[in-house]
């Protein structure tokens, strides 16, 4: 048989599955997901002792991983006190990880779906499982009963949290007293008459569509042309369309289908610009100095920058360096899509993640030892230097006297502002 390891998303089981082609290699196939998941919460229909069993090999497998459950049941559904008795036991063998309540409901009709979330570890996608199997997705499997599993969006998953926690609030608690006393109740069989009836109407409907298959692919002509009046080639026939094909629905080509898949496996990142520690230098406006920022005459324009520093260049040099370290780190674990757009894979996500957190530590050990913890203390022991550079500057503008100490306090307020935000700021942008 042909071992089937499907991937998000998916549905199941697949056709040849259920024809007996192929079969799963983890049953139910998405076990080996939950196996490394942080979390798992939702509702479960009809669970016995083989879906407790599942969860214990869970619980037994992933040290971390959390569940809190609703079981459904409802008359004659199939689970006995001793299933449930096995539910009670494993929440006591897991009480800080395992959380289980019952919800029984009035009539066999009103059984659920099963419908449950589940994380995957090292990253925000979050993966979902909705569908009419019951005992956690085991089985059995019916015809004309299929399962989706498919990464849920946030608002889903949020809206789907609610309606959990709803639920949760109107079942009982597995450990209480009465809980697991479910009645041993089997759904009372019909007559032997009822049995052939429904019997020949599954036998007419098949033959039916089989009649109908034939006609469509050989004619409703009987036997075969003689030899002689045989066309020399064989007529081509174009196949008959899919039912979605007839109304519209556009298939996935098999590349973007692959790519669609591909992108799955990570995530977009973007850097924030704006929380970034500013520049350690600050601005300053040429008119506290008698100069004009900007002068224009037709089309000729006079643009005045002027920056200053306390920093001495070499140490300004090493913390540029270090606030690189971000595009370098994105370079070496991402891909490029677009300006200021890259793509993650998943896999590469906790090595980066603890690459920037050391770029980063370095970055504010820098400026850490620069500034010893204290600004105003850095400040005045620059402050003598911050002067004579400014009435330097002022001389060479050919100004008479010396710089005002307004415009030293304003330059010196501005340059505390950006000192103390970057030694209380992430050194480098998120």
């Amino acid at each position: 048989m042909n071992v089937l390891k499907p991937e998000i998303p998916f549905v199941w089981p697949a056709p040849e599955v259920s024809q007996g082609l192929s079969t799963y290699e983890y049953v139910p196939p998405f076990a080996d997901m939950v196996s490394c998941a942080d979390w798992l919460f939702g509702i479960m229909p009809g669970l016995t002792y083989r879906g407790v069993r599942l969860l214990a090999r869970w619980l037994d497998i992933n040290a971390v991983l959390k569940i809190s459950v609703v079981i459904v049941v409802y008359p004659a559904c199939g689970v006995s006190r001793p299933d449930l008795g096995e539910l009670r036991g494993l929440v006591g063998l897991y009480p800080d990880r395992l959380s289980a309540r019952i919800l029984p409901v009035e009539q066999v009709t009103g059984q659920s779906i099963n419908a449950f979330c589940f994380s995957s570890q090292g990253s925000d996608v979050v993966t979902m499982v909705v569908g009419p199997t019951e005992d956690v997705g085991i089985g059995p499997w019916r015809d004309g009963q299929l399962n989706l599993v498919f990464q849920a969006g946030p608002s889903l998953v949020e809206s789907f949290k609610g309606y959990f926690d709803w639920v949760w609030g109107t079942a009982c608690d597995v450990s209480l007293h009465g809980a697991i006393d479910i009645p041993d109740l089997v759904l009372p069989e019909g007559s032997q008459d009822a049995a052939l009836l429904w019997q020949s109407y599954q036998n007419r409907v098949r033959s039916a569509q089989a009649e109908a298959e034939d006609v469509a692919i050989n004619g409703d002509h009987q036997g075969v042309l003689p030899l002689a009046e045989a066309p020399s080639e064989p007529p081509t026939e174009e196949l008959p369309q899919s039912p979605t094909d007839r109304i519209g629905v556009k298939g996935l080509d098999p590349l973007a289908d692959f790519m669609s898949r591909l992108y799955e496996k990570g995530s977009l990142v973007s850097i924030d610009k704006l929380s970034k520690i500013p520049p350690l230098d600050t601005p300053v406006d040429p008119s506290l100095f008698g100069d004009a920022s900007e002068l224009r005459s037709g089309s000729v324009t006079r643009k005045v920058n002027m920056r200053v520093s306390v920093i001495d260049e070499d140490t300004l040099k090493e913390i540029d360096k270090r606030k690189n370290a971000l595009r370098t780190l994105l370079t070496k674990f991402t891909f490029g899509l677009a300006d200021n757009m890259r793509w993650m894979p998943n896999a590469a996500r906790t090595l980066f993640e603890a690459e920037l957190k050391r770029a980063n530590d370095d970055g504010l050990n820098l400026i850490k030892d620069l500034l010893k913890g204290n600004v105003d203390a850095f400040l005045a022991g620059k402050r003598d230097k911050l002067e004579a550079d400014l009435n330097g500057i002022y001389s060479q503008l050919g100004r008479p006297g010396r710089v005002t100490p307004e415009v030293i306090e304003k330059v010196t307020a501005s340059l505390k502002v950006r000192l103390t935000k970057a030694q209380s700021s992430n050194f480098l942008p998120k």
